[in-house]
C-alpha cells in the first residue's frame, strides 16, 4: 500500500493494490463509519484470499492503521524492515477464512 503506483512496473511484478491510488482517511477506501466500509472489507478480504495474499507491504507516508481494522490487529503481524518500508504478516483467523 502506498501513494506510489510505479512499483508493479519497476518489480515487473503485479502488486495486488486493491485501489489505483492509496489515500488515507476515507479519501480513497471508506473508513470505520461509513455507510460502505463493510462492503469494502469484504473486497478487501476477497482480493486477499482470491489472490494468495500472505504480506502486505506498506510505504511511508501510508500508516498500517487501516489494516486492523480491516482485518483485526490479530490477524497481522507487522514488523518495519527499514525506516520506510513495513511488512504485515497475514496470520490465521476466522474472518479470513474461505466461506
Amino acid at each position: 500500500m502506498t501513494h506510489y503506483t510505479f512499483f508493479s512496473v519497476i518489480l515487473d511484478q503485479k502488486t495486488f493494490s486493491p485501489a489505483r491510488f492509496f489515500t488515507q482517511h476515507g479519501v480513497s477506501h471508506p473508513i470505520k463509519g461509513n455507510k460502505y466500509f463493510d462492503k469494502y472489507q469484504d473486497f478487501f478480504i476477497q482480493k486477499i484470499r482470491q489472490n494468495n495474499i500472505e504480506v502486505i507491504y506498506t510505504i511511508k507516508p501510508v500508516e498500517p492503521y487501516f489494516l486492523e481494522y480491516l482485518l483485526n490487529k490479530k490477524c497481522i503481524k507487522s514488523s518495519s524492515l527499514n525506516s520506510i518500508l513495513d511488512a504485515h504478516l497475514i496470520l490465521e483467523c476466522d474472518n479470513l477464512k474461505s466461506n
